[in-house]
């Protein structure tokens, strides 16, 4: 069976089509339209999908997408995001993605994603029984937290956001991307 993967980024919308045993058979990447907003990044994101799709000589079974923010994966859609993709808040995914394209589709955080990638095909897949702490770094400081190999979402979908843990409650504490004081999200931005 084969997949298309997207992973809509700050920077880039990468996609590629994939096997169920993990295997890229085709990539396709463009420059995220990240001045025009929420709407053009979707766009961009699906024409990418769409590229794939139509160059594909095998049928493609259902699409996968990873994107920054709080995604409410019952959804399908941007619960929470920051400014660092404007206008991305409330973009319903998953039903834009399977409207357009007429296939199934389902979309989760990015990290959350690659934790459970790392999980399926990576070094995590030797962990017993799933449970993983995952921690990126790159712009800003992402995370994720598997349990039995199942992404803890959490109350609000941020259930693995270390970012956002609060590391000085100084009044002078600088402020970051989202608008928090004092987080480890703003040291790694700071260093950056």
């Amino acid at each position: 069976m084969y997949y298309v993967g997207i992973d809509i980024g700050g920077t880039k919308i990468a996609g590629g089509i994939v096997t169920q045993d993990g295997e890229i058979i085709a990539r396709e990447e463009r420059p995220t339209p990240i001045q025009e907003g929420g709407p053009s990044i979707l766009q961009c994101a699906i024409e990418v999908a769409r590229a794939l799709v139509n160059s594909s000589p095998h049928a493609i079974h259902a699409i996968g997408v990873g994107a920054g923010g709080q995604i409410d994966t019952s959804h399908g859609l941007v619960y929470s995001a920051t400014d660092v993709i404007p206008g991305w808040k409330g973009i319903g995914i998953t039903e834009s993605f399977s409207k357009a394209l007429g296939l199934p589709s389902a979309v989760d955080n990015d990290v959350n994603v690659l934790a459970l990638a790392e999980n399926r095909f990576g070094a995590a897949r030797q962990v017993p029984k799933g449970t993983v702490v995952f921690l990126a770094l790159g712009t800003g400081v992402g995370g994720a937290l598997l349990s039995n190999g199942v992404v803890h979402h959490g109350a609000h979908w941020s259930g693995g956001e270390f970012g956002h843990i609060l590391l000085s409650m100084e009044p002078n504490a600088r402020k970051d991307t989202g608008g928090a004081k004092g987080t480890l999200r703003l040291t790694a931005v700071d260093r950056g």
